[in-house]
């Protein structure tokens, strides 16, 4: 479910400033709008593709684990995770 218009339409990004699921319209209207154009959008295809990460350079800090890197998604909750988050809380 898109979190921006909550629509059943299929999620196809990750906004990793407003850490917000987006289907493809959203997305649309996130990279068109002034004030969000410039958000760090990471498609679901590159999240699940290894290869395609390291165009991602700009690196997310956990803010538990603050020398750690945010690396991983967990599915149920919708968000990026560090490594010792996916051991403590994200399984």
């Amino acid at each position: 479910v898109c979190q921006m218009c909550e629509s059943g339409t299929r999620i196809e990004s990750i906004c990793g400033d407003c850490r917000l699921l987006l289907c493809g319209n959203c997305l649309t209207g996130h990279r068109n709008s002034p004030v969000l154009k410039d958000h760090y959008i990471i498609t679901l295809h590159d999240l699940t593709n290894p290869s395609s990460r390291s165009k991602y350079t700009r690196a997310q800090y956990c803010p538990e684990h603050t020398d750690l890197r945010m690396t991983f998604y967990c599915q149920p909750c919708a968000k990026l995770v560090c490594r010792d988050c996916t051991i403590t809380e994200h399984r």
